[in-house]
Order: C-alpha cells, then structure tokens, then sequence
C-alpha cells in the first residue's frame, strides 16, 4: 500500500510525446549537374517563362560544340540537354581534325524565345549566333556575323567581345565586336591622331531577316579597353548598353535608348574602372565596374542619367515575406531592390559568397540560380528564403 500510494501520489504527469516527435527534413531537390565547359565565359543563363535556360560550350576534347539544357524554377533539368551547334561551328575538315573551340558565349530570352550567340576560335576568331522559337526547341542554323578580334595571349579570359539583350519591342539584339579598323577621318580628326585605328561594333537582329544581311558598322571605338563591351540589358522600357574606351581616358560610355519616346542618350561613367556588368533595377539599371581592387556602382535612371554613385557598395540578400530583396548599402539609405517577377543578369548585384566572380545569376520567381564556372565545368547553384534567410538549397 506505501509504494502503491507513492506512486499515485507524487510527480507531474507524464511529459507530452509531441516534443520528441523528430523534425523531417526537407527533401533536397536536385538541380542539373555540373557540364564541362570549353572556358570560364563560353556559357550563360538565362530567365524564361518555364524557369531558366543554360547554355555552354563543350571542351574540344569532348567534340566541342554547343549545348543548351532547360531547368524548372528550381533548377532541376526540364528534359534532356540539346544540341545547338554541333562540332564547333560547323566548318569542313577531316573527320580527326580537332574541333573548333567556343570561347565565349552569351544568351537571352524574349518571352519564350531564345537568342544565343558566341565567339568561335577558327584560324581567325568569327562571331555566330542562332535563336530558338520555343526555349530549347528548334534552334536555327547558326548564321556567321562577322570576323571578331582575338583574345590577348596571356590574359585572364574576358567577356567583351559579344553581347545580346531583348529590345522593347521583343527584337533579340546581339552588339558585338568586328575586327578594328583604321579610323574614319571625322574620329581621327576628333581623336588628333592621323592613322589611328579604332575598334569597331556592329549589331544584328538574331531572329529576323536582318540576321541572313551583312551587319553594320554603328561606332568607331578609339582606345577601346581589352574588354569592349560592358554588357547589355532591357529594363524599365530602356535598352541599356556599354562601351569601354581609354581616349581621352578610361572609362565606359553608357547607352540608353528609349523607343517610345524617341529617347537615346550617351554618358561616360565609372572613370578609371573596367566595367564587370550591367544589371537592371526597378527604376532603370546599374552600371557595375572594378577600381583597381574596389568595386564602384552607378546607378542610371530610365533615362540614362546618372542618379548616384556607390563607392565600394556592400552587397546583401535578405528575404522579405518569403521572397529575396538584394541590398546595396553605401549610400546615405541603403537601396533595396525586391525580387518579384523573374529576371536576368543579376549577377553583378549579388555578394561573391554567392556569385562568384564571373558567375550568371537569374531570378526565376521561385528561386534563385546560379551559374559559376570552377575548374573546367559550369555548376548550378539554387538559393531560396527560408526560416533563417537565404539559403543554399541544392546541397543536402
């Protein structure tokens, strides 16, 4: 009877089991697999409607060419990847002669439709591009542009040559590099140098009849950095695009083109910096340079014109109601751009911890992702917001 009343008479009840239910983690959702990749600017990603394109060049070893993969907004594969181009550019030889190898590569998207083009290394560098009506379905011949310059021996590899954005009106543009020229007597004049030779841009339509036309010269670049071609991006109704020079100094002239008010101006930014990227904001875009060390950003409204200048900008990602806001702080009030409906390009914008130098970064609407090059391959990455931030989502 003691122990029998000990029993019934001391303690709390029995603790609920509830607490000791273990907590189940999510399964990992997997995202495409890493692809060898010919060098570290011969791929791109690129936001569409289903989720997000990858495009990149093969390595020579492996037969060259250039394949093209489609990913849901999680990153995980949407069919099988796609041949583009296959064997290099497509040029005769014998069945052992080594494939052409893509140097450089770059793509966009208008709606569903996709434009790709790249740099191949035949004896002399030419650019080609093609474009698909439906993601990675049906892409066309490739179509020669025009001869480009080489790479400088012994320089880090760098984007510069090619660039390709959608117009306001859907038009897929590629802006590229033709090989330089003496100077037209008008720039030599303004230049005071007799002889001087410029580089030159020329731009084609991808997915027109203007593509199957000899392009045309549209400037004459005296003094052009290593690097010409700063990027290019539609955002806020303007088509922005820009242009490294070094005459009179260095610096890179930014290009806004507003068709529907007849609007284009041309302003020189970031002096003494080489431009990294283009990026698009809410109220126009962001021009994104390295100072010797140091990164510099201005800021552009959707007229072109320069709003700011961020010295040294920290860069963030927090996640606001579910959903990534990046931050750029430097300035008096730190600027917040929210990641609403899906866009490209924001790799400039991003912390390196997650965008790695020379990395391809897309918002996809449901997540972010990211394409970096590391040692001979491209990998995705997938970012989300979760309980405790943004976090890495493709690792288990």
């Amino acid at each position: 009877m003691v122990l029998a009343a000990t029993a019934l008479g001391c303690g709390d009840p029995p603790p609920s089991t509830a607490s000791r239910v273990p907590v189940v983690p999510q399964p990992v959702v997997a995202v495409a697999a890493p692809r060898p990749v010919a060098s570290s600017i011969a791929f791109d990603l690129v936001a569409t409607p289903g989720g997000a394109v990858l495009a990149w060049g093969r390595p020579s070893r492996q037969g060259g060419g250039i394949r093209a993969l489609a990913v849901d907004p999680l990153g995980s594969p949407r069919g099988t990847e796609v041949d583009v181009v296959h064997q290099g550019e497509a040029r005769s030889g014998s069945a052992d002669e080594a494939p052409a190898q893509i140097e450089e590569l770059t793509i966009a998207s208008s709606g569903t439709r996709v434009g790709l083009t790249w740099v191949v290394s035949t004896p002399s560098p030419v650019v080609q591009a093609t474009f698909s009506p439906q993601e990675v379905e049906g892409f066309a011949p490739p179509h020669t542009l025009a001869p480009t310059v080489a790479l400088v021996p012994g320089t880090r590899a760098a984007r510069g040559r090619i660039a390709i954005s959608s117009r306001e009106d859907g038009a897929l543009v590629v802006t590229h590099r033709v090989t330089d020229a003496p100077c037209s007597a008008g720039v030599a004049a303004e230049v005071g140098t007799a002889g001087a030779v410029c580089a030159r841009v020329a731009r084609s339509e991808v997915d027109s009849l203007v593509a199957q036309m000899e392009p045309s010269i549209e400037m004459e670049v005296p003094g052009p950095c290593p690097s010409l071609l700063a990027g290019a991006v539609t955002t806020a109704g303007t088509w922005f695009y820009g242009v490294c020079h070094q005459t009179p100094t260095q610096a890179t002239t930014l290009y806004a083109i507003r068709p529907s008010i007849s609007w284009a101006s041309a302003n020189d930014m970031l002096p003494e910096c080489l431009p990294e990227a283009i990026a698009p904001l809410p109220e126009g875009a962001a021009l994104i340079g390295r100072c010797g060390e140091a990164l510099r950003m201005s800021v552009l409204d959707a007229m072109g014109r320069e709003t700011s200048v961020v010295n040294a900008p920290h860069l963030e990602v927090s996640c606001e109601a579910g959903r990534p806001s990046i931050v750029v702080a430097g300035e008096a009030t730190p600027r917040r751009v929210p990641l609403l409906a899906a866009v490209s390009r924001l790799e400039g914008l991003l912390p390196e911890r997650i965008a790695p130098r020379g990395s391809r970064a897309v918002w996809t609407g449901t997540s972010l992702l990211v394409a970096a090059p590391l040692e001979g391959e491209v990998a995705l990455r997938r970012y989300e917001c979760r309980e405790l931030g943004l976090v890495r989502t493709d690792l288990p």
